[in-house]
């Protein structure tokens, strides 16, 4: 367990708390900025010495 308040997300799948790890743990995004962030890393070359 954490010493802290705050849950990990390992402990919180575990005891099954993830509403408490979400209000704990907001964050805020640009959803514009990820989709594109996403397009290119799906439809990049793979990197030398991946399969």
């Amino acid at each position: 367990m954490s010493i802290g308040r705050h849950l990990s997300l390992e402990e919180a799948r575990k005891n099954n708390k993830l509403k408490r790890f979400i209000k704990e743990h907001s964050s805020k995004g640009n959803e514009k900025n990820f989709d594109e962030v996403l397009r290119r890393m799906a439809h990049s070359k793979p990197s030398k010495g991946t399969k």
